[in-house]
Parts: structure tokens; C-alpha cells; sequence
């Protein structure tokens, strides 16, 4: 890699005091030059150790008082309005940077590749981990997103625009897809950030970016994120309830990135996909595929999260409608 680019880490964290170390380690051994590099923390207000770990790491800390992770002025907006990098490295507690020149292996296909607007990192699958973390670590943390994310779509194979570059992949978002990337571990460049207002939500970057031109993003091969997720189905249920209503609380209005069918095949596909996951049976039969495909057990999940988070989504669709309806009358 020819240069050293000033690059900020931006890293939202609440209570986090025991996956938050490994974090800051792995960041700071980094065989980058450190005055090349600053950490900004957007903290919730931790009444754990948290602020005491920040602090041994010399971190930036900004106080992110409603503790959304998300949204227009909540943790990671807050951190990255403070980031002075050219490139902007958004990555959650409880992430871990595989190797000591992950940092150059992401940052290489982004100088040659300009018009790229950032990095996608895939996630580390690991034999240790639980088989809930596992399977996650393959599809991404949302089972009823495989149609759109970026995780899920790589799992599979179904990356068809990603052009092979040896070191990396590059992928041009279409004109009407709605592509499900920028958050877990993602670089941006921070001009391209400021292009759209600064952040607001992962999917709604993305699409801010597409609708201004920027359509491009590189996935390095080679750089990966251990993602400590879940440890048990419970806790990743816990997980997506709590997101989702994090997720709508911090709604706001004329969003971009919608749910709803955009395209003509997402009428009948969708409708069709929520079917397949809720009788269980076609999604039983993806998961003996994948576990032959990957040769993992963790795929056995598959069909039991894909069940439960679709009747989640479509108990929080009903309530949503319900509310909208009840607050008009």
C-alpha cells in the first residue's frame, strides 16, 4: 500500500467492558503508523468499566445521551462528526480486526479504487464460536434480510455484479437494488459521508450514496471481523426485538431504504419468501444445502431463525399498523 491516509475509528458502545478490550487491541496493533489513526468512542452513558477502558486507550469519548447506536445525531453520527480521518473505519464493540494488517488490506482497494465509496469486511467464522454465532457470522445478524445483504448474498454465492480483482472484489450497486451493507465493520470515506449529510442508518448510507452517484464499494478478501454476536438463540431474539425497536423509535420521515417491494420481482417474491420461511420446510432444505456447501453444522439454524424473526417482524408490522390506524381515528 503506497501512503498512510489518516483513518478514524468509530466505535459505539454501552456496558461493553467485556468485548470492548479485544477491540481496542486489536485496533492499536495494527501495523499502521498510530499518528496515522485516532479512536472516537459514542458511549451511552456505561455504568460498567467502560470509560475507564476508553480512557487507558487514550480514546476520544463523545457522550451519546439517547444510547441509539443509530439515527441522525445518535452514537455513530456524533463520532464521526468528530473524525477527522479521510477514511472513516464504523465498527461496533463487539467486533474483533482479524490480523495485524487488516487496516492496509482494506484501505488498498479503496486508493485504487476512488470511485468506490468504502469497504464492506466479511465476517470471521470461527470453529470455537456457538453454532447460533456461527450462522450469523454467515448470513449476517438478519435471516429475513438473506434477499438483500451483502453477508447473506456472499454466503451463497449470489454476488453476481462483485468484478474479481485478486486482492479484493468490487460490486456496483444497481440502479434499483436495495442492498443491505455499511454497518457491523465498514469503512467509509468520510467525504462521501459528508456528500449525504453525515450518517443516519446503515441501509439508508448506502442508498443516500447510490441516489448521489456512488454505487461502487470493494470487499477485500483478506481483511476480516470476528463478530462475538450472540451466544445463544435467546440472546439473539433479545438482540432483534430490541433493534427493531430501536430501529422505529429513530424513524423518521421521507426515508429512502424501505421493506416494502421495490421492484416488479419482489411483489411475488417476497410474499412467496415469508410463506417458505413460516412452514419451515424450504428453509430446512437451504440449510442441508449450506451445511453440505460449508461444511458446517451452525446452517441447522437456519430454519428456526428464519421462522422466528419473520413472526417477529410481521407481529411488529401488525403493531405498527395498528397504532397508525388507532392515532388517526
Amino acid at each position: 500500500m503506497k501512503g498512510y491516509p489518516f483513518v478514524s475509528f468509530v466505535i459505539p458502545c454501552y456496558n461493553s467492558e467485556i468485548l470492548l478490550p479485544r477491540l481496542l487491541k486489536s485496533i492499536v496493533d495494527q501495523d499502521y503508523p498510530r499518528e496515522k489513526m485516532e479512536i472516537i468512542a459514542a458511549d451511552g452513558g456505561s455504568s460498567d468499566s467502560t470509560l475507564e477502558i476508553l480512557k487507558k486507550y487514550k480514546v476520544v469519548i463523545v457522550h451519546n445521551k439517547k444510547q441509539f447506536p443509530e439515527g441522525f445525531g445518535m452514537g455513530k453520527a456524533q463520532g464521526i462528526e468528530k473524525a477527522k480521518g479521510e477514511f472513516v473505519v464504523v465498527v461496533d464493540s463487539d467486533n474483533e480486526l482479524q490480523g495485524k494488517d487488516w487496516l492496509k488490506q482494506s484501505l488498498d482497494p479503496l486508493l485504487q479504487c476512488p470511485d468506490a465509496f468504502g469497504a464492506a469486511c466479511i465476517m470471521q467464522v470461527r470453529p470455537t464460536d456457538t453454532l447460533i454465532n456461527r450462522y450469523l457470522s454467515f448470513i449476517g445478524t438478519d435471516p429475513f434480510a438473506v434477499y438483500r445483504s451483502f453477508e447473506a448474498k456472499y454466503a451463497f454465492g449470489f454476488l453476481k455484479r462483485a468484478q474479481d480483482f485478486g486482492n479484493y472484489y468490487l460490486y456496483t450497486i444497481g440502479d434499483k437494488e436495495f442492498l443491505c451493507t455499511g454497518g457491523n465493520c465498514f469503512i467509509y470515506r468520510k467525504k462521501c459521508l459528508d456528500l449525504i449529510g453525515g450518517y443516519s442508518y446503515d441501509v439508508e448510507n448506502v442508498l443516500s450514496l447510490v441516489c448521489k452517484g456512488w454505487k461502487r464499494f470493494v470487499i477485500p478478501k483478506y481483511a476480516r471481523t470476528h463478530h462475538l454476536s450472540v451466544l445463544s438463540f435467546g440472546a439473539f431474539l433479545r438482540k432483534r426485538i430490541n433493534w427493531s425497536l430501536n430501529y422505529s423509535k429513530g424513524s423518521r420521515p421521507h426515508r429512502l431504504y424501505s421493506w416494502l417491494p421495490q421492484r416488479p420481482f419482489e411483489y411475488v417474491f417476497i410474499p412467496l419468501f415469508i410463506f417458505s420461511n413460516l412452514i419451515l420446510v424450504p428453509q430446512i432444505l437451504v440449510a442441508f444445502f449450506m451445511i453440505i456447501k460449508k461444511k458446517d453444522s451452525a446452517w441447522i439454524w437456519h430454519p428456526l431463525a428464519s421462522f422466528a424473526i419473520t413472526v417477529l417482524y410481521v407481529l411488529l408490522g401488525l403493531r405498527s399498523l395498528f397504532f397508525r390506524t388507532f392515532t388517526s381515528l
